[in-house]
């Protein structure tokens, strides 16, 4: 029996993880403390199964995997071997992960999570189906952009332009032929730089009013900007 102790336990579980999370957006926006901010991600990744919530638990991972990349860019940029290490503190013990094996792991976790995604938290006139559909494309969708960006710093080309591809192919297919209100919805919750609200109803963005904010949020403008960079740089 689930009782009003255990719901505001549980209320106050998930605004605490979320007002983690913000933390870590904020540090990675301000391009400091990163490895705090790695930190606090893999903490909330360790957490996210007994969340069940999947926007949260996206978001996390599309967040760690920018913060990896990042770090990533930089190892690619000098010819240190410890820079292409994260050292995680687990169980009063210092390891060392290679970056590239963090960022594959991170993968694999979204692809299992996309296979039953669910809009719970999703609000919006179409149909439940539909949302969730939508979320899965667009989930898969971005981190097609993402794998394309792990190959870009990893030096695989021909990998990149293979995952830009089937990105392209998810777009123009799938995620198009929806209502652009419901894409930018969608999108706007799975933007791992938005902060989050504390609902415990799930995992919401703050809503803005702000029309700015929406127009620097485009799917086209990182589709674009891979691509052109790919065709720059090949």
């Amino acid at each position: 029996m689930i009782t009003s102790k255990d719901t505001d336990t549980d209320t106050n579980e998930f605004q605490n993880h979320c007002l983690l999370f913000n933390i870590a957006s904020l540090y990675f926006q301000q391009k400091k403390e990163l490895h705090k901010t790695i930190q606090i991600l893999l903490f909330l990744q360790n957490k996210l199964q007994t969340l069940n919530d999947d926007l949260f638990t996206v978001k996390v991972c599309f967040l760690l995997l920018e913060v990896l990349l990042l770090l990533r860019v930089v190892a690619s940029k000098s010819n240190d071997s410890d820079l292409k290490v994260v050292e995680i503190e687990k169980e009063q013990q210092i390891r060392q992960i290679p970056i590239d094996h963090l960022m594959n792991a991170v993968v694999k976790d979204v692809v299992v999570l996309t296979a039953s995604f669910s809009s719970s938290s999703f609000s919006s006139d179409a149909t439940h189906s539909t949302l969730s559909m939508l979320m899965k494309q667009l989930a898969t969708f971005l981190l097609y952009l993402y794998k394309c960006r792990m190959c870009v710093v990893t030096d695989t080309p021909k990998q990149a332009k293979k995952e830009i591809k089937n990105a392209l192919e998810i777009f123009q297919r799938e995620i198009r032929k929806h209502p652009e209100e419901n894409v930018m919805h969608a999108y706007m919750c799975l933007h791992n730089l938005l902060p989050l609200s504390l609902s415990p109803s799930a995992c919401n963005v703050i809503a803005f009013s702000d029309s700015a904010n929406h127009q620097q949020i485009s799917i086209m403008d990182r589709l674009n900007q891979m691509a052109l960079y790919l065709k720059v740089r090949h």
